[in-house]
């Protein structure tokens, strides 16, 4: 946990939860919402809380429910938070394409066992 490496897992998991925070902010904007930096980022931190449920899958309908509730008191429309939510599920898809695939690549790789003895070596 705290080894050589562990500077540099921290710094890219920071990243890749700011470029979330930044989506949720594009999608908010793309759709004539007023949020701010903080709002996308409070927004985010509910999302990922709610989709952390272990009975969602992905956290489906709970993240949707949780973002009408919350934008209904900014006085958003309950049609355009779900509007919202959805995108942002499809938008997580997308760009969980690749890493799924490479996921898949690995799966179905053969693998070497430790007691075998390096190819290269």
């Amino acid at each position: 946990m705290f080894g050589s490496r562990s500077a540099a897992i921290l710094g890219i998991s920071s990243i890749v939860h700011l470029l979330t925070i930044a989506a949720i902010w594009s999608l908010g904007r793309a759709q004539g919402l007023a949020l701010s930096p903080t709002d996308a980022a409070v927004l985010f931190a509910v999302m990922i809380g709610v989709a952390l449920v272990p009975f969602t899958v992905g956290g489906w309908g709970l993240r949707e429910l949780a973002v009408v509730s919350l934008f209904g008191n900014y006085g958003l429309s309950p049609e355009r938070a779900l509007v919202f939510s959805m995108y942002f599920g499809l938008t997580s898809i997308i760009v969980s394409l690749p890493g799924a695939l490479a996921w898949l690549g690995f799966l179905f790789a053969p693998s070497r066992r430790a007691s075998e003895p390096d190819p290269q070596a």
